[in-house]
């Protein structure tokens, strides 16, 4: 689901526990639109859901820009801190983590072969 559907459904039932029906139509039908429903009703079908409140999915979609920036832009970290509304020791440290994360998924390298035993 895109970001401006996950916004209207957000919109709609953002905080609330939600039941999801089996098949498209009803109450949700009118309020959050045919494919919202659809995409809703194949994933979640006859289940309850939590849909997050409008200030805690905010704050999440903002820290995903922000560390996409920190970590995939050329831009500067006081450039990304004014972006953002952070500071730029905060950008410092999200790349630092980035970094760290990344040269522990390296492997180890392999142990030299032993010498072949003489007898």
């Amino acid at each position: 689901m895109g970001e401006d559907a996950c916004a209207r459904l957000i919109e709609v039932a953002g905080g609330q526990r939600i039941c999801i029906p089996k098949r498209v139509g009803g109450r949700l039908h009118n309020a959050l639109g045919p494919d919202i429903l659809t995409v809703l009703v194949e994933r979640f079908g006859g289940m309850e859901i939590d849909i997050p409140s409008r200030a805690g999915w905010r704050r999440k979609r903002n820290a995903a820009r922000l560390r996409h920036d920190a970590l995939n832009s050329d831009m500067s970290a006081n450039a990304i801190a004014a972006r953002h509304g952070v500071t730029a020791a905060y950008v410092h440290k999200l790349r630092g983590k980035a970094r760290k994360a990344k040269a522990s998924s390296k492997p180890a390298p392999k142990p030299a072969p032993k010498p072949a035993r003489t007898t």
